[in-house]
């Protein structure tokens, strides 16, 4: 009986520790503009995508063997649809803000490199394609 308490107990206990964590390097990375501190967010938000999708089809079978009520069913479905479609929908926000921080180093390091050797035509260059893009930019200000 102790068993079957403490085991689920730590889990979860665990499973909220490194979801807090995920959360932490989350906001660090996009203060930082460091796109590896995202990925964790997003290992998480695809965890429990998953892990709904797979209860939501148990469910399913559920009520179809008679195990559970089909109303039942039907409204733990539904409840667990409306997180997963935010969860769905964040998890695109986050790969977006992942993709732009991933492109701002590389457009922050052509830039240090052109402004380190003073190339006008470079940096004339360098300007017209991160504009061109339509991204947002956002460059360090390093002076060299």
């Amino acid at each position: 009986m102790i068993y079957i308490f403490v085991v689920p107990n730590c889990f979860s206990t665990s499973a909220i520790a490194s979801c807090l964590l995920a959360i932490l390097l989350l906001f660090i990375g996009v203060w930082s503009r460091k796109p590896l501190f995202l990925l964790p967010h997003m290992i998480w938000q695809l965890a429990f995508i998953l892990a709904s999708i797979v209860f939501t089809i148990l469910l399913i079978i559920w009520s179809h063997r008679g195990e559970m009520f089909a109303p039942s069913a039907i409204v733990l479905i539904i409840w667990m649809c409306i997180p997963t479609m935010i969860e769905s929908w964040w998890l695109y926000n986050i790969i977006c803000c992942y993709r732009l921080l991933r492109s701002n180093q590389k457009c922050a390091r052509q830039w240090r490199s052109a402004m380190r050797s003073r190339r006008h035509s470079t940096v004339q260059l360098f300007i017209a394609q991160c504009y061109n893009k339509g991204d947002a930019v956002f460059v360090d200000g390093e002076k060299t």
